[in-house]
């Protein structure tokens, strides 16, 4: 089977969420997601990645099992953010097959630090998302 990658640019890219989301802390590989640009939603303070000719995303790429992406489509709130896959670069070369959350029907506005959810609030928001996944008999 392949491997299944993830490319991550928000929440999934920091190593303490990531870590409270799959109970593991992945291996990080700085990664460039070309074509697409980093806007934030300015009614929820979320990140998200649109398509963007001539743009590209900085972020981070790690692999993940079928059961973790499932669990990440669920924190990722699919359909809400779409996963598709996409291209991207990093320092070995490129990875054709990574999956990417993005959201290509919301207008969002540029990333500022000011904008987005306070790191607080987004621990709080896992930890009850990890609850109500526990009650759904969701294990991990």
């Amino acid at each position: 089977m392949d491997k299944l990658w993830l490319f991550s640019y928000g929440t999934l890219s920091d190593p303490e969420y990531i870590h409270l989301l799959l109970k593991r802390l992945p291996v990080y590989t700085e990664a460039v997601l070309p074509g697409y640009e980093l806007l934030i939603h300015p009614a929820n303070g979320y990140l998200f990645v649109a398509p963007s000719f001539g743009n590209e995303v900085a972020g981070m790429l790690f692999e993940i099992t079928a059961k973790e992406l499932l669990l990440l489509d669920l924190w990722e709130e699919v359909p809400l953010y779409e996963r598709e896959e996409a291209s991207v670069r990093t320092i070995a070369g490129e990875v054709r097959n990574a999956f990417v959350y993005v959201q290509k029907q919301t207008t969002g506005m540029p990333f500022s630090p000011q904008l987005a959810k306070s790191r607080r609030l987004i621990l709080q928001e896992i930890e009850d998302f990890l609850e109500s996944v526990r009650r759904r008999g969701f294990g991990h």
